[in-house]
């Protein structure tokens, strides 16, 4: 025997809240563990090989980013992680996509290493508005803001694995 449960909507008890939306329509998840390593060009974003793509069911959808995994690098170096939409230059330096709540001098999160090769857990988000419902492409880029030293995502290279979640939120 089984059962089948099918609605139209569900909706809080105490109603909807004002502005709508809210709920989770959809995710989608995507990694590697292949590491990038950006030792030179101080301020510039490096596209990863950390990567998803969604398709938005609605063009008022937000789009909620969450990366995470672990960051590598050596002392006296700082370095900044955060998110890039629609880019397409491989692992190169973003080139034609939307940086997301980023600066050459910041990232979305920022860290500092002050001993030789620290490895350190890391996860960054960033709420979207891409206002479309075509497949769209988010990616972790990477930079070295200060230091002359690498700094490397994911950490252990071919190891762990540095992951990037979308979720879909209705608006």
């Amino acid at each position: 025997m089984s059962s089948e449960l099918r609605v139209d909507k569900i909706v809080p008890v105490d109603g909807v809240p004002t502005g709508g939306g809210g709920g989770i329509v959809q995710i989608v998840k995507g990694g590697s563990n292949s590491r990038l390593d950006r030792g030179n060009n101080t301020g510039t974003y490096y596209n990863t090989y950390v990567n998803a793509t969604i398709t938005p069911k609605f063009n008022t959808s937000k789009i909620l980013i969450v990366g995470t995994g672990d960051v590598q690098a050596q002392n006296d170096t700082t370095g900044a992680v955060g998110f890039a939409r629609g880019d397409t230059a491989g692992d190169g330096n973003v080139t034609n996509g939307t940086l997301l709540g980023v600066t050459s001098s910041a990232g979305i999160v920022n860290f500092r290493f002050t001993h030789t090769m620290e490895n350190v857990p890391l996860t960054a988000m960033y709420l979207d508005s891409p206002g479309t419902t075509s497949a769209t492409k988010y990616t972790v880029i990477l930079a070295r803001v200060s230091g002359a030293n690498n700094i490397l995502l994911p950490g252990n290279n071919n190891h762990n694995e540095f992951s990037i979640y979308l979720f879909e939120v209705s608006a």
